[in-house]
């Protein structure tokens, strides 16, 4: 992991997401699972709250059959951080993000914690996703004008139609960045709002008007099938080698003068 990159004191980055994946474990759904997580974590993450969640299914028959997914969400006192635990993942999230490393450790105490229960038996899919809002002091009235502020050729498909103001633009590339390995590029240049809400994390970055959404999902996921063993180090080892490509694709992104005038700026 390269340590010589510049720190931003003021990022555009509003949800930092980790997840592992994994078979179905059924410890990972028991109370006294539960209970062994939380005293794990609690110098970390002592906030406990029990969630549920709708899902709807296929039958045999075609037929919808819906179920209430309950799961183990473990949060700082800030509610900025958490650890949620299912039978088949672990998802780590944050909203007031510092660096890298910083989340890598949230991460591994995480991983850490369901490996010294026994661990899952194998390890499905491992995601690394931040997303980015971008907003700038310049005036925005068509998409157009981020040019200055971001890759010009991210919004250079609004000249195709000619010299209507483009109000919205939207985008998605998907990049094979190693064996197994593939980076999703989701871009969006909207006229306001956010792409996140304020729950179960609260917002640490607000902001209104218009917005330039980089959305960058880095995951493993074995093409043949072929399911390693869950071993703490080895996830870990993965999630780090995932941080790479985002961090590239963030710093294809940015241009000098977004650097200069929003993020070397303190933020208020």
């Amino acid at each position: 992991m390269r340590t010589d990159r510049e720190k931003f004191p003021n990022p555009p980055l509003v949800l930092a997401a980790a997840e592992v994946r994994f078979p179905y474990a059924p410890r990972l759904k028991h109370q006294e699972t539960w209970d062994r997580l939380a005293e794990e974590l609690r110098t970390v993450v002592p906030v406990l709250r029990k969630e549920q969640q709708a899902t709807i299914t296929l039958g045999p028959d075609g037929a919808s059959v819906p179920s209430v997914e309950t799961s183990l969400r473990l949060l700082d006192k800030a509610s900025t951080s958490s650890l949620a635990f299912f039978p088949d993942r672990l998802v780590v999230e944050s909203t007031d993000y510092v660096d890298f490393a910083t989340f890598q450790e949230l991460t591994r105490r995480g991983v850490e914690a369901i490996d010294k229960l026994g661990g899952p038996v194998a390890v499905e899919r491992i995601g690394l996703r931040y997303i980015n809002e971008i907003r700038v002091p310049g005036r925005i009235a068509d998409t157009r004008d981020w040019t200055e502020w971001v890759a010009p050729a991210l919004v250079g498909i609004g000249e195709v139609a000619g010299a209507w103001p483009v109000t919205t633009l939207q985008g998605v590339l998907q990049y094979k960045v190693g064996t197994d390995r593939h980076l999703i590029f989701r871009y969006a240049a909207l006229p306001d709002g956010s792409v996140i809400g304020d729950a179960p994390l609260r917002r640490t970055r607000a902001g209104s008007g218009p917005v330039f959404v980089v959305d960058l999902d880095c995951f493993w996921q074995p093409a043949d099938g072929q399911l390693p063993d869950f071993v703490a180090d080895q996830v870990m080892e993965c999630v780090t080698e995932l941080h790479e490509p985002i961090e590239e694709a963030f710093l294809y992104v940015i241009t000098e003068r977004l650097k200069d005038e929003v993020l070397r700026k303190e933020a208020r």
